[in-house]
């Protein structure tokens, strides 16, 4: 997903969920979900057994919305997991 631009993300829950982020350094984000702005989100490090860390930022129903912190290579973009149950 590219960063600074609002996206929307088809299914959390079953509700489409329209999403901006912005990286501010290696320690924290912001996010705006559905034009709410949430400031200074701290990323989570990965836990021992995963490659990555998963910051949970929004909740749906049965679904979860998490922002991956991973090195893709691409600039101004990150990537975005979504959970069910």
């Amino acid at each position: 997903m590219p960063l600074d631009i609002y996206s929307t993300v088809a299914e959390v829950g079953g509700s489409a969920v329209t999403i901006k982020t912005h990286d501010n350094d290696i320690n924290s984000f912001d996010a705006w979900i559905n034009e709410r702005h949430i400031p200074n989100i701290i990323k989570q490090e990965a836990i021992s057994h995963s490659r990555h860390g998963e910051t949970l930022i929004y909740s749906y129903d049965a679904a979860s919305l998490y922002y991956v912190c991973d090195i893709s290579g691409e600039l101004k973009s990150c990537l975005l997991c979504v959970r069910e149950g």
